[in-house]
């Protein structure tokens, strides 16, 4: 749990300062002068439940009512003594966290500034990571170690909480992927990279379509064309022989055709003759 300085100064949230803090040599006189008769912590704000203005420092022979301004019953009537509040702001005190190492030691008025600034004193991650730590270790947790400190994706520069960084780098398009070929690209181009320029990656022969099935690494293209230089010569030569018979064949069956027409023209145009003739012996 994180430390408070209510806590650690005071009786309670609004009361007086509690007696721990003050040091030794002087606990009996503050006992005497600041102690407030109701919460028995050192008067902040004091006051004196009176009808009458009299120093607490010149004390008739029947003590008043001295107490904290918080510890005052609202029906009470009061009389806020800012005489006692300077003496009791320069008694020496030392830091509540003494016990934690904590060498600090000064006069009461400073004491919540240094309460500001105690490296003792234990805070909660402002990051919202549920750690507590001593002040003077917090800069280090929420700068090094804090799992919901911010960070920058050092390949996107996209900002995220490093809880969330080993999972960014499973689907950041720009993290490095090492591909089979042993060189690294980014995610977003490894598969380009694989496609088109990967010497590991395996390609069809440009021969295919002329009838080489192989396959082989794209490094090893230059190899297998200089390997095959003849076996793809007469694959090409074996694809145009089948190229020009089909062309031959084609020809044939057009030729076929065309004589079909031209027959079939030659019978249209002895029937239209015979039509021809016919009208003719009719007039």
């Amino acid at each position: 749990m994180s430390d408070s300085v209510e806590n650690l100064l005071y009786v309670e949230r609004t009361k007086g300062y509690r007696m721990k803090i003050f040091t030794t040599e002087i606990t009996d006189v503050i006992r005497h002068i600041a102690e407030c008769l109701r919460c028995k912590g050192v008067m902040r704000d004091p006051c004196i439940i009176t009808d009458t203005d009299r120093s607490i420092y010149h004390r008739p022979p029947k003590k008043p009512d001295v107490i904290c301004f918080s510890c005052k019953r609202k029906e009470e009537k009061h009389l806020l003594t800012d005489n006692v509040k300077r003496g009791i702001a320069i008694l020496d005190v030392k830091c509540p966290l003494e016990e934690r190492g904590c060498e600090w030691e000064g006069k009461l008025s400073g004491i919540e500034g240094h309460m500001e600034s105690c490296g003792e004193f234990q805070l909660k991650c402002p990051q919202l990571c549920d750690l507590v730590t001593k002040r003077s270790k917090m800069e280090d947790h929420t700068t090094n170690h804090c799992l919901m400190r911010v960070v920058k994706c050092e390949h996107c520069k996209v900002e995220l909480r490093f809880k969330d960084l080993e999972h960014h780098f499973t689907i950041c398009p720009k993290y490095p992927l090492k591909c089979e070929c042993g060189e690294n690209h980014k995610r977003k181009d490894i598969e380009m990279h694989k496609r088109d320029y990967c010497q590991e990656t395996l390609i069809e022969c440009e021969y295919k379509f002329h009838g080489c099935n192989v396959r082989f690494k794209r490094g090893l293209k230059e190899k297998h064309g200089k390997e095959n230089q003849i076996k793809h010569m007469d694959l090409k030569f074996q694809t145009l022989e089948k190229a020009m018979r089909k062309l031959e064949s084609r020809n044939d069956t057009l030729a076929e055709k065309n004589e079909q027409l031209a027959t079939e023209v030659q019978q249209v145009e002895n029937n239209n003759r015979r039509m021809e003739t016919k009208m003719q012996d009719l007039t």
